[in-house]
C-alpha cells in the first residue's frame, strides 16, 4: 500500500543576512533569496569534513620522527591516512618545519646505529639492512669513480688537423 505524501510544515524563519522574515517548508533554509545567500561568506571547512590538524602535532611529529620512525608512520600514530599528512604539510608551514627538523633527526638516529654497530657496539648488527634502510629512506648511493684515460682532444680539433694534412 502506497504511503501518502507528507507535505513539510511551513514555518517562519529569519533570513540569515537580511533578517527579513520569510516562510519555508525546508528545514535547514537560512536565506530568503540567493541574493542573501552570497552576501554572507561560508564559514568553516568550505571542502566538508573539518580537519583533523592540532598544531600540537608539530612536536609531536618532531619526537615520532626523532626516534627514527618514518613521516608517513606518523598518520597511524594519529589516526589518519599518509596524504593527509603530506596535506597538512602543504597546509601548515609549521606542520611542514617539523617534518624537515623530524628528517634531520630520524637520519641521525639512523647514522647514530650504523656508528654503534659498525664498531661492534651492538650484537647482531644487520649491515645490508641498515644500508638498505639508508639508501631507501635518505638517498644514500653508492660512490661511483669514473676514470677517463686516452687522448681528450675534442673531435673537432682532430678533423680539422686532418683537413689542413690533405691540402
Amino acid at each position: 500500500m502506497p504511503v501518502p505524501y507528507k507535505k513539510n510544515k511551513i514555518r517562519k524563519v529569519k533570513c540569515k543576512s537580511c533578517g527579513k522574515g520569510f516562510e519555508t517548508g525546508i528545514t535547514k533554509q537560512k536565506f530568503c533569496s540567493k541574493e542573501c545567500q552570497q552576501k554572507v561568506p561560508p564559514t568553516g571547512n568550505p571542502k566538508g569534513r573539518p580537519t583533523k590538524y592540532r598544531a600540537s602535532y608539530c612536536k609531536q611529529l618532531i619526537t615520532w620522527m626523532g626516534k627514527g620512525l618514518s613521516f608517513e608512520s606518523f598518520a597511524g600514530d594519529v589516526d589518519v591516512d599518509r596524504d593527509t599528512v603530506y596535506e597538512w604539510a602543504k597546509a601548515h608551514e609549521e606542520f611542514a618545519d617539523a617534518k624537515r627538523k623530524g628528517s634531520a633527526k630520524s637520519q641521525a638516529f639512523w647514522e647514530k646505529m650504523g656508528v654503534a654497530g659498525s664498531s661492534g657496539q651492538l650484537p647482531n648488527f644487520k649491515t645490508g639492512a641498515w644500508v638498505f634502510n639508508m639508501k631507501n629512506r635518505f638517498s644514500w648511493r653508492d660512490k661511483q669513480e669514473v676514470a677517463v684515460t686516452g687522448d681528450l682532444t675534442p673531435w673537432s680539433s682532430i678533423e680539422a688537423d686532418d683537413e689542413d694534412e690533405d691540402e
